[in-house]
């Protein structure tokens, strides 16, 4: 039977559910307990039973069926955040997240964080604090005393009022009306949740949260509640104080009580009122309170413009005080003793001497003009003696009638009565304003009781403004197009007169495009560089300019306003100076090459490609050479030939120069010089609220035909002795090709007398043989005579070579050369003829 039962004890547990979780508050933050489905006061105190880490019971019921809901201790906030909130033990240790045993936290419900108890809390009872932000992200702390089931309901541990040392406080004594007090007091042992307090006469009221006041602090295994009940109210009789333990049960509320405290309200003084014995003695005089059960302490206040300035305490209804006269005191007066503070009565003391300048607001340089100092005394203040005069920022006296460019109408004050009071009044001329004379000046007097001797000054600054400056732009390129996609840039000088303000003076500016838009100085293709330190310099750089997408096309405007380190030189009046702007499309680029005609192998050839587009391109044109062979194209880099690039000082020409030293076979061929550029946007980036979209190509084409070298023909006869018919002969043809002939040739020859070829084989007994191969470079060729004929072999003989290369060798020249030579044939009958023989010799 017992296994049957711990069986179904496991399937119960097993078939528990966590639960939905509890709605949270509209506004603010709350406890609230999810077995009895309820918000629980701050500071309440429950039993272990009442939690749990699912959905156990409905509300009241117990081992009942769940609800839904789960049944955990939640700490709610309104605000709208995952991951909230904070648990801690009593002993001020984090509750950890996630699953764990007796206790743990779990936040990942938005806004809430839940103490969920799985296990018996008998060694960490006490009171648990959770650290939660408001709506308005603020961390805000609640308590709950936590106990295990058997220790929640024992009445040896409730909660105790240490009324041995309750405190009065007076909380405020000018502000509040009725003043504010509080009653302080301790509870131990367990934590108080509801304060209620009475007054004999049978009023009784509870403490609002705004009037109460918890402050935990840790005592041995316990912790003391510090509670402070502020009352607004003026009540007078026996205050009583009780706290109760809530505890969220069915048992009974139970209560203790704190000492009695006697507080009787004094009554308010009355009739308070000064009098000014001197320049700097004031009394003041009140009546005293027609009911007074003790003797009060009065508390003064005075305060003038610049707030509080004195507290005094006094048990007296007199009181002398020493105030400047030259300023106006509010006076308030409470008494308050043991008792509750009375009310508040107030008196104002007005000023009784005043000193002030007056004058223009602002000069221009070299103006004249006056400055005219006012001094008024009460008809109540009673002087001896006044003083009264006129300095610079160094305190030195204006003395005499003459200072330079600044004198006085007169030595002493002038005298006049005005609503009762005494008016002096002294007046400083400026007959023609410097810079050196721009700052502070100070009219100041002194008076004299017989008692005491008071000083009252008053300044006044005497300023100027910087001059308005002459603005200027200047462009660059200053003349001629501006073309798209190159960098422009208008310069902004503002010239001032420094010398007249004789002050270091800056510069700040304003640049608006077009369409009237101020011009940021982080925008990236329009930058405005500002003028720094000193300099009245400011650039704005186009970085391209544009007449495309963004269209820069317009008037520009520069506006400077001078400002200067002085503070008593004001800042110029802005000044403006325009611009126009016109944008122009980019012309084509050009690319040409200087080079041209045929070269023979073994020469030196330098090609040249020019490039030419706009001055101040933003990019640089990219440059492809490459070559076109017989069978293939090759790019330039691979060559391995030597070149050089050079471009101008405005970067709108660039040479590309290849130097072929020697010229060889395979340089024959077609040369292709390409540039192409793309002006994308600023830096090269595709950002379309900055691009502009400019893109050109261009090419020229060189090409390189290569002339074979020289071929050498000689020519030469088997003999120089007399040619007679039929006698055998030879002449024979040598060609040599030149060394640097380092591919494949074909040489052929052809014999010619007087311009006519031989025939080969011919019938007229002239043999002639074929071209014979000695090695690569050396070829002859053999005219044979097996007999000469006097009649057909007299003549000059020709032998023509031609050397071709291969028909893929598209871009060789083939060479030819020849060479001659002259033979005569005679009859072999003058030899029977002695006359003839003798003639033929001779």
């Amino acid at each position: 039977m017992s296994w049957l039962f711990l069986l179904s004890l496991v399937l119960y547990v097993s078939c528990q559910q966590f639960g939905s979780l509890p709605p949270r508050p509209d506004t603010g933050i709350r406890l609230f307990l999810g077995e009895e489905n309820v918000t629980i006061a701050n500071f309440s105190m429950i039993a272990a039973g009442l939690f749990h880490d699912s959905d156990i019971d409905e509300p009241g019921s117990v081992g009942g069926s769940p609800d839904g809901q789960n049944d955990g201790l939640w700490c709610q906030s309104s605000l709208n955040q995952n991951m909230i909130g904070t648990w801690y033990y009593p002993n001020g240790t984090t509750v950890p997240l996630g699953s764990g045993s007796p206790l743990f936290a779990n936040n990942t419900a938005t806004g809430q964080v839940g103490l969920l108890r799985n296990g018996g809390i008998g060694n960490i009872q006490g009171l648990y604090r959770c650290v939660i932000p408001n709506e308005e992200g603020i961390n805000q702390t609640l308590y709950v005393a936590a106990y295990r089931n058997n220790d929640f309901i024992r009445n040896d541990e409730l909660p105790m009022i240490n009324g041995s040392s309750p405190s009065f406080q007076l909380l405020s004594l000018v502000d509040a009306d009725p003043p504010v007090f509080s009653l302080s007091f301790n509870v131990t042992n367990r934590s108080p949740t509801i304060v209620t307090c009475s007054v004999d006469n049978g009023n009784q009221f509870n403490v609002s949260d705004n009037d109460l006041i918890r402050t935990v602090t840790p005592v041995n295994n316990d912790v003391q509640v510090q509670v402070s009940v502020i009352f607004r109210m003026r009540v007078s009789g026996l205050y009583k104080c009780f706290v109760t333990t809530d505890r969220i049960t069915t048992t009974p509320l139970v209560s203790t009580n704190m000492a009695t405290r006697d507080i009787t309200v004094t009554g308010s003084a009355s009739n308070l009122v000064y009098s000014r014995n001197s320049l700097m003695s004031v009394t003041l005089d009140w009546s005293p309170s027609a009911v007074i059960s003790a003797t009060p302490q009065y508390h003064v206040f005075v305060n003038n413009s610049n707030g509080i300035i004195m507290n005094d305490n006094t048990t007296n209804t007199e009181l002398s005080l020493s105030l400047c006269p030259d300023d106006e005191y509010n006076i308030r007066l409470v008494a308050t003793g043991e008792d509750l503070p009375s009310g508040i009565i107030t008196v104002t003391v007005p000023q009784v001497v005043s000193i002030d300048v007056q004058g223009p607001v602002m000069m221009p340089l070299s103006s004249s003009f006056s400055l005219s100092c006012t001094l008024t005394l009460a008809a109540e203040v009673i002087v001896t003696l006044i003083d009264m005069f006129w300095a610079n920022s160094n305190l030195n006296h204006f003395n005499s009638t003459t200072d330079e460019d600044i004198f006085l109408d007169t030595l002493e004050p002038t005298m006049i009565s005005v609503n009762d009071n005494v008016v002096y009044t002294l007046t400083l001329n400026f007959s023609s304003l410097q810079a050196s004379q721009v700052g502070e000046y100070v009219c100041g007097a002194l008076l004299n009781d017989s008692s005491n001797t008071v000083s009252v000054t008053s300044n006044y600054s005497v300023s100027v403004q910087v001059p308005p400056p002459s603005v200027s732009i200047v462009a660059d390129p200053p003349t001629g197009p501006i073309y798209e996609s190159t960098s422009y840039v208008l310069t902004c000088t503002a010239t001032v007169n420094t010398t007249i303000v004789d002050t270091p003076v800056t510069a700040s500016v304003v640049w608006t495009d077009p369409s009237g838009n101020v011009i940021p100085t982080n925008e990236a293709r329009r930058q405005v560089i500002p003028p720094t330190g000193n300099s009245l310099v400011s650039m704005l750089l186009f970085l391209p300019i544009d007449t495309g997408l963004n269209n820069d096309g317009g008037t520009y405007t520069c506006q400077m306003i001078i400002n200067s380190s002085n503070s008593l030189i004001a800042s110029s009046q802005p000044t403006a100076t325009t611009h126009n702007v016109t944008v122009e499309s980019l012309p084509p680029m050009t690319v040409k090459f200087s080079s041209v005609g045929s070269f023979e192998v073994g020469q030196i050839l330098t090609i040249t490609c020019t490039i030419t587009t706009v001055e101040r391109l933003v990019v640089k044109p990219m440059i492809t050479l490459f070559k076109m062979n017989d069978t293939d194209m090759e790019m330039l880099s691979n060559l391995n030939r030597p070149y050089s690039i050079t471009t101008d000082d405005t970067g709108s020409v660039t040479n590309y120069t290849l130097i072929l030293d020697p010229v060889r076979f395979e340089d024959a061929g077609m040369y292709t010089c390409m540039a192409e550029f793309n002006v994308t946007g600023f830096n090269n980036t595709n950002d379309p609220s900055t691009a502009t979209y400019d893109s050109q190509e261009a090419s020229d084409v060189f090409t390189l035909i290569v002339d074979f070298p020289p071929v050498l023909v000689t020519i030469s006869k088997e003999h120089d002795d007399t040619l007679y018919a039929g006698t055998p002969f030879f002449i024979k043809c040598d060609i040599m090709l030149d060394p640097l002939v380092t591919i494949p040739v074909t040489v052929t020859n052809q014999w010619t007398r007087d311009g006519t070829n031989v025939p080969m084989g011919s019938s007229d007994a002239t043999i002639t043989e074929g071209l014979n191969m000695i090695n690569t470079l050396h070829y002859n060729a053999t005219l044979m005579f097996y007999s000469l004929d006097n009649a057909n072999d007299t003549g000059m003989y020709t032998c023509n070579v031609e050397v071709t290369a291969p028909n893929s060798y598209i871009y060789l020249r083939n060479t030819s050369a020849s060479a001659n030579i002259s033979i005569t044939v005679y009859d072999l009958i003058i030899l029977h003829h002695p006359v003839l023989l003798m003639k033929s010799l001779t």
